[in-house]
């Protein structure tokens, strides 16, 4: 079983966040709120900086706080949605495997796709607006 403290280690090098500091700023939480964490009893942490942690790694309260949870992905999602094809089910958790940079990397791709290879309407579509 891993305590709070294992898995906030254990998401920093998955996500490679090299510090606390850098965690504090992501996290938008005090510097100093988070080193308390650490050296002092982290039992006592507030459910915003609780919160805000668990946003930043995209996981759940229930991940974060409850030591017999092991799987990071415990109680997130699942991308079986019909709303999503198979591909597009393959990109979102190829995404998620990421790390902070990587999903920053393909955001920013994202960004030059959308603009150089934007989706134009049918034909069709556009005779039966005439």
């Amino acid at each position: 079983m891993e305590n709070l403290l294992q898995k906030i280690d254990f998401l920093m090098q998955r996500d490679g966040i090299k510090s606390k500091l850098q965690l504090s700023k992501a996290a938008n939480i005090p510097y100093s709120t988070l080193t308390s964490l650490y050296n002092k009893d982290f039992k006592k942490a507030k459910l915003p900086t609780i919160e805000a942690i668990c946003r930043v790694f995209g996981v759940t309260l229930d991940y974060l706080c409850r030591d017999e949870i092991t799987d990071p992905n415990y109680g997130l999602s699942p991308l079986s949605s019909s709303d999503l094809s198979e591909d597009e089910t393959q990109l979102v958790e190829d995404y998620r495997n990421l790390n902070k940079q990587g999903q920053e990397y393909i955001r920013q791709t994202m960004y030059i796709a959308k603009q150089t290879y934007k989706k134009m309407p049918d034909i069709s579509d556009l005779e039966n607006q005439a």
